[in-house]
């Protein structure tokens, strides 16, 4: 909304021809009237003078500034304004592919020991697996999983041998696969597994899976807190793994990173 200025002569003259312009077209249209029945004392168009229009709005304040509604004529703007939009086909683009040579490192002397940090005998498996899962780390998924068992009002009494043991059964359950867990202890000769069934019941084997656990869920952040960690019921297996990879194996020159 934008406002005249009374005081502007300009606006004066433009206001006085627009006024001439509607009496003249009036008069036009009412040609048929009788001249006689017009009013004695009517001012015609040319008895309105410009100085009588401008003491007229000289005596209007700001305030009494006439409101008008500006419309704005959209611009149609040509391809020439807007050269994003032009046909790319006018446009002679060849592609090419340019090869970028490897940085070559042959300068670079590698003199660091790799391998194996560490001297097990190989033909006990067992003491690899010793490695990463330490009698320090193997007391503390124990110490766990009974506090987990007892926070469900559960007696578990889980020890380090039948931990073992029960590791033992998954190493054997991933390359002798049955379609469902309770048929390595089924009597069906197609499925059972004697070996198992020898070291372990299947309802101590299924209680201890049911409440193997890693870390305290009463100390743990909840989401928005300070601390919280995605990963805080398997942490503790993360931290170990990483420092026995550390400490276990120095890689070589040329690795091979796979998906893990």
């Amino acid at each position: 909304m934008k406002y005249l200025n009374l005081k502007d002569p300009k606006v004066h003259a433009e206001i006085l021809a627009f006024i001439t312009d509607e009496i003249a077209e009036n008069s036009d249209m009412e040609g048929d009237e009788d001249p006689d029945d017009a009013l004695p004392d009517q001012t015609t168009p040319n008895d309105i003078s410009f100085q009588d229009m401008e003491e007229s709005f000289r005596s209007c304040s700001d305030d009494d500034a006439l409101p008008y509604e500006v419309t704005e004529t959209p611009v149609i703007m040509d391809e020439e304004d807007h050269p994003d939009e032009c046909d790319l086909e006018a446009f002679d683009i060849t592609w090419e592919k340019i090869p970028t040579p490897p940085k070559s490192f042959s300068s670079y002397q590698f003199c660091q020991n790799y391998g194996s940090a560490v001297t097990v005998d190989s033909h006990a498996p067992h003491l690899i697996f010793s490695l990463f899962f330490t009698s320090t780390f193997m007391n503390l998924i124990v110490e766990q999983s009974n506090l987990y068992a007892s926070q469900h009002h559960a007696n578990l009494d889980l020890t380090i041998e039948e931990l073992k043991a029960f590791f033992g059964l998954l190493i054997v359950m991933g390359f002798n696969k049955v379609p469902s867990l309770r048929l390595y202890w089924s009597k069906d000769l197609n499925f059972a597994s004697q070996r198992i069934m020898d070291v372990m019941p299947l309802k101590r084997f299924l209680k201890i899976l049911r409440f193997l656990h890693l870390n305290d869920n009463t100390r743990m952040p909840l989401k928005g807190q300070f601390g919280y960690d995605k990963l805080y019921k398997v942490r503790p297996l993360f931290e170990q793994l990483n420092t026995t990879f550390h400490h276990a194996f120095n890689p070589s020159r040329c690795i091979s990173i796979d998906e893990s």
